[in-house]
């Protein structure tokens, strides 16, 4: 066996490394006696019968070169007789409808008991080492090759299935009319007498280590993969999908380069489930991209765990710790993909079909991947395997920085980044949110880190970690690791037990949720302010100083997607059992502080009437049926005619406006904020460009105007970031005037000074 370019040295190391499932290889004499014998006298029919087409390799990425050093499909012809055979005239071909697609010139002899390489690279020519270039191709999906004699007769065919990366397809030496993969190619040389076993899923606890550690470099280099067991195979993949799946066999180094000129595969996909995709290209090419090298070992039909290892090469030096998330690209990607709309979306929904899901990104959906996570000194900090799948609400469908859920295969993970440790499990990958109010200021993520820190009353915020992300190895911009609420939230918080709580809202709603708000909002609604019954079941049920302060995030944020909006993400929770010796677990209905994209709305807030989030908390007197997302709202309602609750609630908005919402405080905060994020918006910026696409011409047909472009330039984002500040700046004085407006005797008794008008 030779794999012809490669080294004596690397197909021997093949040929031993497929010991374990391949027999001897039939010596040349052997198989030229065997065809003298049976073929006999060489008449025109037993030429025909003595020249067959006898392997191939329609994905040729790391193995055969030709003399230019290039790598092409290539093919095989053997003749089995014990005499040259002369084939002037023949013809070979990849149809079946045009069977002399190619013709052996004049004098074209093809020596006995030999197996002739011919290179289908259509190229038409023979090359400065002898060897013959075919006029057409190989099809890797699969195809039929035809070889027929001077008069048209067919000598031979050969059907051959989708093709893998460096394995061969064709005949078995001892049994021609048997077809199969084999693991290494032969070229030029005759088969193997035993083909590729059936690989099965079994468990092998073989490992694959990398020759370079992950991460980034400067210039290209060579990578070599070892198993553990040295019988073992090893196969690997560089397009994310599993080796397992399609795996190519490793024989020789890989060259790792830096791939950031090519074309993008994956960033510039349209993946809204609105018509924008038609008229708007995303991103501009080329994004920075990565290798995602994936590798399992094989023996005895079974596979040992997947490993993978990802390599920048010459790319841009992060700021931020940075993530490559990698799976097979038709799980993301493809028509069924869980990132996109997906193939029949569009269609379903011009022609107004009943959608279960208005698009596979919005399905919830699951699928495996690896994950890998560096700090910004490029140190590899985890990897694993994991299933993931798109989160959010309508920013699944509406942003091409879609948020995704994580799902580490491994019990947890105890990450240091810049001195703090984070143990990670279950976390979110979330991107800029859907309709945030700041272009790629990421509030969301700051408000919640800000208040993990610094609120008065713990409102259970959800810890960020800023990152790079880098997706099927693309360059996808900037998330947040954030953890997710679920029980070890509460446990980080609150020190109680996760698994012995109750929830109304959030992925651990509990299962009787809609019992559970009926009666409370039913009780809530018929709130009598001066009922001393009323007013001990209050206190007895929910802990106010929690849902005030709640109140008080909103109103300051001026959450236009919160609290005091009807029926917006609102998350309540209460421990199923009671706990004496903590505070946390009274079996009281507490709220959790939930999705701050849609704040810091306006830096006066009292521009428009209809925003004054204070004055509708007062007034409006509607009730919501029984979601329990009214709650918080209309506890504060029902019992503003109270005296003392309403003096408990300006002091909670006073008291918290001196310490969590100064300026003296957050101000600091957000500008460390703005000096993460800054160096990586530029990149960042440019990822989520929207650019009028060829179809653009069109869109006056079917809307009124332009498609509206989207350009964000890093001079606009520091504009973006000055609003931000303003509004963290006047917020106070604002709420301030709005509470001397509307409980004037409340701020009196607190010895305020009243505002100059």
């Amino acid at each position: 066996m030779s794999c012809s370019s490669l080294s004596s040295r690397t197909v021997r190391g093949c040929l031993r490394r497929f010991l374990a499932i391949f027999l001897p290889l039939v010596p040349v004499a052997a198989i030229v006696l065997l065809g003298s014998t049976l073929l006999g006298a060489a008449d025109p029919g037993t030429i025909r019968a003595s020249v067959r087409i006898t392997e191939l390799c329609a994905k040729n990425l790391t193995g055969l070169t030709d003399a230019d050093g290039t790598r092409s499909d290539w093919l095989e012809l053997t003749n089995l007789t014990g005499q040259d055979i002369d084939l002037s005239g023949w013809h070979l071909s990849d149809s079946t409808r045009k069977p002399e697609k190619y013709t052996f010139p004049d004098g074209f002899t093809l020596p006995a008991g030999s197996a002739q390489l011919f290179w289908a690279d259509g190229q038409d020519r023979t090359d400065a080492s002898g060897a013959v270039h075919l006029n057409f191709s190989l099809d890797g999906q699969g195809g039929t090759l035809v070889l027929s004699d001077a008069a048209g007769n067919e000598a031979d065919r050969l059907v051959y299935p989708e093709q893998q990366w460096d394995l061969s397809f064709g005949r078995r030496a001892l049994d021609l009319e048997e077809t199969g993969f084999f693991g290494c190619p032969t070229p030029g040389s005759l088969n193997g007498s035993a083909f590729l076993e059936v690989w099965s899923t079994g468990e092998l606890n073989t490992e694959v280590t990398y020759s370079t550690a992950p991460g980034r470099y400067g210039a290209p280099f060579a990578l070599t993969l070892t198993a553990q067991d040295p019988e073992a195979l090893i196969l690997y993949t560089t397009d994310g999908s599993d080796p397992m799946e399609s795996g190519q066999l490793f024989c020789r180094a890989l060259t790792i380069e830096n791939p950031s000129g090519e074309e993008n595969c994956y960033v510039s996909q349209a993946c809204l489930n609105d018509s924008s995709p038609v008229w708007l290209d995303y991103t501009p090419k080329p994004v920075e991209k990565c290798t995602v090298v994936k590798a399992r070992a094989y023996k005895d039909g079974k596979w040992g765990p997947l490993c993978a290892a990802t390599y920048w090469v010459g790319t841009q030096v992060h700021t931020l710790p940075v993530v490559s998330v990698s799976d097979a690209p038709q799980d993301l990607f493809g028509n069924e993909g869980i990132y996109t709309a997906g193939a029949t979306y569009y269609t379903s929904r011009k022609y107004n079909m009943d959608l279960e899901y208005p698009g596979n990104n919005t399905s919830g959906e699951e699928v495996a991947a690896t994950v890998e996570i560096f700090d910004t000194d490029g140190t590899r900090l985890v990897a694993d395997t994991a299933k993931i799948k798109v989160s959010g609400e309508a920013s699944r469908a509406l942003t091409v920085q879609k948020s995704l859920n994580v799902d580490l295969d491994s019990e947890t993970y105890a990450m240091n980044i810049d001195g703090v440790t984070y143990d990670l499990h279950e976390f979110t990958l979330r991107g800029t949110g859907c309709g945030s109010t700041y272009f790629s200021a990421y509030q969301d993520a700051f408000l919640n880190n800000y208040l993990d820190e610094n609120a008065a009353v713990d409102l259970g915020a959800q810890h960020n970690i800023p990152v790079v992300l880098y997706l099927e190895g693309e360059y996808w911009g900037i998330y947040t690791i954030r953890e997710k609420k679920t029980g070890a939230l509460l446990e980080r918080h609150y020190g109680v037990d996760g698994s012995k709580t109750v929830w109304l809202g959030g992925s651990e709603t509990a299962a009787d949720a809609e019992s559970i708000s009926a009666e409370l909002t039913d009780r809530v609604n018929t709130l009598d302010c001066h009922d001393p019954d009323d007013l001990a079941w209050v206190e007895a049920t929910f802990d106010m100083d929690n849902i005030l302060s709640f109140m008080v995030c909103n109103l300051f944020t001026n959450n236009f997607d919160g609290a005091l909006v009807p029926n917006h993400n609102v998350i309540l929770w209460k421990t199923s059992e009671t706990d004496p010796d903590n505070p946390y677990a009274d079996g009281r209905w507490r709220a959790l502080v939930n999705d701050l994209d849609v704040t810091f709305t306006d830096p006066e807030s009292r521009h428009v009437p209809e925003e004054n989030r204070l004055k509708n908390l007062i007034e409006d007197d509607t009730t919501y049926g029984n979601s329990y997302t009214m709650i918080p709202k209309t506890l504060v309602h029902r019992l503003w005619g109270n005296e003392e609750f309403r003096m408990r609630f300006v002091r909670t908005c006073v008291e918290e406006m001196a310490s969590t919402y100064s300026p003296e405080q957050m101000l600091p905060a957000l500008e460390s904020w703005r000096a993460a994020l800054a160096p990586e918006q530029p990149a960042n910026l440019k990822r989520l460009e929207r650019q009028p696409s060829e179809w653009a011409a069109l869109y006056p047909l079917v809307h009124d105007g332009e498609p509206d472009a989207l350009c964000v330039t890093p001079a606009d984002w520091d504009g973006i970031m000055d609003q931000l500040t303003a509004y963290v700046a006047a917020r106070r004085d604002a709420l301030t005037a709005d509470l001397w407006t509307w409980c004037p005797e409340e701020m009196t008794q607190l010895s305020l000074d009243e505002p100059n008008s």
